[in-house]
């Protein structure tokens, strides 16, 4: 699944849902992906399986800090609207312009599509201080549920770009010997933090973003729907 094919399968279903009910709820944290379906992207060239092996091994010898520095020299856009902690957004930049010759920020959708709904946007903020006490006690819940076990029988399939990320990662280092568990859990929490800052950096980016607390948000959505029809 990429943000192409996302686009590919949302819209068709959208269509489909909008014949039963007045207003549906797209909820994601993932910048791109909720970009696609709100505007839509390029037809990016597919991935190229043999080059992603070729730099995996790379990856691997010189850490993902080579990778990002590359991309900030390529493509300094990219490099500023990537998640750069994130190895399979950042080489799959670096594949694009290893491809076509053309940088990935050149060929993001400059002109947005005229869909078939109206979209209102809904950015929930909380104090920084709430939100990271919010993150530090969701973490200890998927502890307390087995998040554990779950990626220690994931083990076999470590090398897959969805298992390189947030709370898969930090156990699989567990796993190898290089920490303990303390530190793993804390290493989730201070890198879920992180991809927290990150989201909002790139939502406070996109226009017309309705920003609301949590407990307001729902009785705003509801006005939005009332003032469509």
């Amino acid at each position: 699944m990429n943000a192409g094919v996302y686009e590919e399968e949302a819209i068709p279903l959208l269509d489909r849902l909008f014949t039963q009910h007045d207003a549906v709820v797209l909820a994601g944290g993932t910048g791109l992906y909720i970009n696609a379906v709100l505007n839509g992207i390029d037809d990016l060239p597919r991935g190229d399986t043999q080059w992603r092996q070729e730099q995996q091994a790379t990856l691997e010898e010189k850490g993902l800090e080579y990778f990002a520095h590359m991309l900030k020299v390529v493509d300094p856009l990219a490099y500023q609207n990537t998640d750069i902690k994130n190895p399979r957004r950042v080489l799959r930049a670096l594949e694009v312009f290893e491809m076509t010759g053309k940088t990935f920020s050149s060929l993001i959708k400059k002109t947005d599509l005229i869909r078939n709904f109206k979209p209102h946007v809904i950015g929930l903020v909380k104090p920084r201080e709430q939100l990271y006490s919010d993150i530090n006690s969701r973490v200890d819940e998927m502890i307390a549920n087995g998040l554990e076990s779950e990626v220690r029988s994931l083990l076999p399939f470590r090398g897959h770009n969805a298992l390189r990320t947030v709370g898969y990662k930090e156990f699989f280092e567990y796993f190898d010997g290089k920490t303990d568990l303390p530190t793993t859990i804390q290493a989730i929490k201070q890198n879920t933090r992180h991809y927290a800052k990150r989201q909002l950096t790139w939502f406070r980016g996109m226009p017309d973003v309705n920003w609301l607390a949590p407990e307001t948000a729902l009785k705003s959505a509801q006005k939005f729907v009332e003032a469509d029809n």
